[in-house]
């Protein structure tokens, strides 16, 4: 079973977000929430941009990472 978002406006359901998923000639339920009305004009936030090199500095590895560990001795 999969579950879409969407609002019924003028006789018509207008879905939120992807639909294509939907299968032609499937069987559909739709349920009637007790909620406030989605407002149409509703836009989804703007993400920032995304900034290249944010996360520099702030990982490291040591200096040792690719050294056999002494676990594993005996398998080797």
């Amino acid at each position: 079973m999969q579950v879409y978002e969407g609002y019924f406006e003028n006789g018509s359901f207008h879905p939120i977000g992807n639909v294509l998923s939907i299968p032609e000639h499937k069987r559909v339920i739709v349920t009637i929430l007790d909620e406030p009305v989605i407002q149409a004009d509703k836009t989804l936030p703007v993400r920032p941009p995304f900034e290249y090199n944010s996360m520099s500095g702030k990982i490291w590895m040591a200096d040792d990472f690719d050294e056999p560990l002494d676990d594993f001795s005996e398998y080797m």
